[in-house]
């Protein structure tokens, strides 16, 4: 199963998926990607700027109980906040794709779901790298592929 595959079997199981289980598996997601370890240390990182980085901490401490709204309001300020010139550290890139998929989940649009299932894919990828035709062959993108599939298939 290559990557497109392997996204579009996902996203299959998330259109099936119970909305509470969406809910669910994307808010553990997004906490995930948020309370990344290689985050721990953003503040002295020089990755952003001091608006930059208040939204980033506010965004993780409160974004289970924001608005869509006020979630791109915090993903403009952490993105405009970026000192990096388009060399994001890709854990902050992944943490900011997956907050604005929260906000479009929170509007009701199930892509974004989609798009925090990405992410983790993408993380996983990066810590192991899959083979092109075989994205299973990556422990890591296998053990985030099933963890995927089973938040969202596990009875409610």
């Amino acid at each position: 199963m290559n990557y497109d595959e392997l996204a579009s079997q996902i996203n299959q199981v998330i259109a099936k998926a119970a909305p509470s289980r969406r809910h669910q598996f994307a808010e553990s997601a997004l906490a995930t990607l948020l309370n990344s370890p290689e985050l721990e240390e953003i503040d002295s990182s020089g990755e952003l700027n001091e608006a930059g980085l208040a939204a980033f901490h506010e965004a993780r401490a409160k974004f289970r109980t924001a608005t869509s709204e006020t979630v791109l309001v915090w993903v403009e300020s952490i993105d405009s906040g970026s000192l990096c010139e388009g060399n994001m550290q890709p854990e902050l890139l992944w943490a900011l794709i997956a907050l604005e998929g929260w906000s479009k989940f929170l509007a009701g649009n199930v892509s974004g779901v989609e798009s925090i299932a990405e992410q983790l894919i993408d993380a996983a990828d990066y810590i192991e790298p899959m083979p092109p035709d075989d994205a299973l062959a990556s422990a890591e993108v296998a053990a985030v592929y099933e963890r995927i599939i089973s938040a969202l298939n596990s009875a409610v």
